[in-house]
């Protein structure tokens, strides 16, 4: 049974990794917990950080297009991704971090579950190989739906080394994986949690009803969201949309109820590398 809200001190202005369980006689759901009074962030927080994620690197594509002459900006098109993604997600962990910092606990291990422990280790694997199997037995169902494959997958190994190791290990599996767990998992899938939690400013512990109403919603609309953020890349195919919305949503499903489960985000950190990992390493090899 998921316990979700273990991370959180229940009503108190005092807050702590740590916090003591309010106790219940409800046998379906053994605890019930709020998000402490310190805890403001929430969904506009989200929102701007899908705005800025967007905009970032969308206004700094349109910018390159704009300056540079056709041959240097196609010659250059390797260069141009990794600036603009790192563009993008520095905006992102930006507003996540001015979130903690500024309405909320001051510790993204504390505000958002960002924790290692070395079982995370095993159940990332666990996560980023069935993921990738998933999304293996996608493909095939996904081609004898619509009678071809797709001419290329979303991601796309360079031609050089040097954007090899940025673009696809730099980017693709350390950068992507931490930022997005931190702002999917993290930001977006707790400000669902504790907005069914406080809906209507209530003052009393949520009942077992609305804390499995929380659990599922946050499971829903950051695995949605995750997925939604990785359709562009599949916009005029409908083979890779099956793909790609297919295992994004699986994997962002997967991770979600992880970090439900362990009240913190190494796992889910450590199988999305996994799972962007498998997909460099099954690039080069076919390369």
């Amino acid at each position: 049974m998921i316990q979700p809200f273990r991370d959180t001190q229940v009503y108190s202005e005092r807050v702590t990794d740590d916090p003591t369980p309010v106790t219940t006689s409800d046998a379906k759901l053994p605890n019930r917990y709020a998000p402490p009074a310190g805890m403001r962030w929430g969904l506009w927080e989200v929102a701007i950080g899908l705005v800025v994620f967007v905009t970032l690197g969308a206004a700094f594509a349109v910018l390159a297009r704009a300056v540079l002459p056709d041959d240097d900006f196609i010659g250059n098109l390797e260069p141009l991704g990794f600036a603009s993604a790192l563009l993008a997600y520095a905006g992102l962990m930006a507003v996540i971090v001015v979130a903690s910092r500024r309405l909320g606990l001051r510790s993204l291990a504390a505000d958002f579950g960002l924790r290692f422990r070395p079982i995370d280790l095993l159940i990332g694997l666990g996560i980023g190989v069935v993921g990738r199997i998933f999304t293996l037995v996608l493909t095939v169902v996904a081609i004898s739906i619509t009678g071809y494959s797709p001419e290329q997958g979303n991601f796309v190994l360079a031609s050089e080394p040097l954007w090899i190791v940025l673009n696809g290990v730099v980017i693709a599996v350390l950068v992507a994986p931490l930022v997005e767990e931190l702002f999917f998992r993290g930001l977006l899938l707790r400000a669902v949690r504790n907005r069914v939690l406080r809906w209507r400013g209530r003052e009393q512990p949520a009942d077992a009803a609305t804390q499995k109403r929380a659990v599922i919603l946050s499971i829903a609309i950051s695995s949605i969201a995750f997925m939604a953020l990785h359709m562009y890349q599949a916009v005029d195919d409908p083979t890779l949309a099956i793909i790609l919305g297919g295992s994004t949503l699986f994997v962002g499903a997967a991770n979600a109820v992880v970090a439900l489960l362990t009240h913190r985000l190494g796992g889910a950190v450590v199988g999305h590398m996994v799972f962007n990992g498998s997909a460099v390493v099954l690039s080069l090899l076919v390369t």
